[in-house]
Parts: C-alpha cells; structure tokens; sequence
C-alpha cells in the first residue's frame, strides 16, 4: 500500500500524513500483543515494520510533523505505544 502512495505524486504527501502514523501505530500494536503475535506471526509483521521504517527515512521527502525529522516523529510514536503496551516502560 505505501508504494502505491508514490504512484500520484500531488497526493503523495497528504497520503502520507494521514495514514502512515494509523498504519505504524496499528502494527505495533499487533506486535506489542503477546496473544496476538502467536497467531499473526513475528516474521511477517516484521516484514512490514521494517518497510515502514524505510519509508520514513528514504521515501517521505516532507516532514510529517515539521518541527522534528522523520525519524525522531516515528520513534517517539513508537515509545508511545510501546509504553501503552507495557505499563512497566517509563518514558
């Protein structure tokens, strides 16, 4: 689904800013659920991460959130959920 965000280019950027972050957040979730990790499959949600890991660091070209890079937006939603999932996390 995300390369086919790149297909139209002058939509490419509110695509990105309105579902990746669903998308990202939804995944972890999944991975972060002990019960549902044993039915889906580590490897596969694996896959995905990884992809969307990639994405945001190569192929989104715009800030989805401007004052942070990519990357730093990515990884504090990711220790948003994380700590969501395991209440024993701190931030």
């Amino acid at each position: 689904m995300l390369s086919q965000f790149a297909i139209y280019p002058d939509r490419v950027k509110a695509s990105y800013e309105t579902f990746y972050v669903v998308i990202l957040v939804h995944v972890l979730t999944v991975v972060a659920d002990r019960n549902q990790i044993k039915i889906a499959g580590f490897t596969y949600y694996a896959d995905i991460l990884c992809s969307l890991f990639t994405t945001a660091e190569f192929a989104i070209t715009e800030p989805l959130n401007p004052p942070q890079s990519n990357v730093d937006y990515i990884y504090q939603h990711i220790s948003e959920t994380f700590v969501r999932a395991f209440p024993n996390l701190t931030q």
